[in-house]
């Protein structure tokens, strides 16, 4: 960044770009967070799960384009900088010496993250399993749908296509306490109704 403001107070593109780089960028990081440490996709949808009012889409979706505006502002942002890019890599020999070693390591804790990722070198494979234990917890907290969108349709379909007798799920939820107003209310309808997860009602309307 050269100067964040122009004579007449106006901020420059440069500043502005900057400054999306930076607010984009703590966007990203918290999606991110979002997405590694949240239930996978199939089971947020399956329970409804939210963060902060936002589905796991909705964090998705907001990732995904606000990445893009990161990526987009900055190819602007170097195109900007061009000059000044290149008139530092062109410094005299002393100050290109003093560039190789930063350069050389950190090639090489990149290519380290990269290649231990993929071979499970420490630290890389005791995050990827503490994340992996995170969604296996919330499959246990919330299950796993029978099949496609499970939530949304009635019991009735859902014990029809289960091929489980539809009294006897009936009786089997009325036993576990659940209130059934209706063998034509979806599963979600009933959790919502009981304040339970929808995992929880298939699995009442089996046993």
């Amino acid at each position: 960044i050269m100067k964040s403001n122009t004579g007449n107070g106006r901020p420059t593109i440069r500043s502005l770009a900057s400054l999306i780089l930076v607010l984009s960028g703590i966007v990203v990081i918290v999606t991110s967070i979002v997405l590694l440490t949240g239930p996978p996709t199939h089971v947020a949808q399956f329970s409804d799960w939210k963060l902060v009012g936002l589905t796991k889409c909705q964090w998705n979706a907001v990732h995904v384009m606000t990445g893009l505006l990161f990526l987009v502002v900055s190819i602007f942002h170097v195109f900007l900088n061009w000059k000044p890019i290149l008139s530092y890599v062109k410094c005299s020999g002393w100050r290109y010496s003093r560039l190789v070693a930063p350069v050389f390591v950190s090639f090489l804790i990149t290519m380290y993250v990269g290649i231990g990722t993929l071979t499970g070198l420490p630290p890389m494979q005791q995050i990827i399993d503490w994340l992996r234990g995170t969604k296996i917890e919330y499959v246990r907290m919330y299950g796993v749908p029978p099949y496609g969108p499970a939530e949304k349709v009635s019991i009735k379909n859902l014990s029809g296509y289960m091929g489980w007798d539809l009294g006897q799920c009936i009786e089997n939820m009325k036993k576990n306490g659940l209130k059934v107003g209706s063998t034509n209310q979806s599963v979600r309808e009933i959790a919502e109704n009981n304040g339970i997860p929808v995992g929880m009602v298939i699995e009442s309307m089996r046993k």
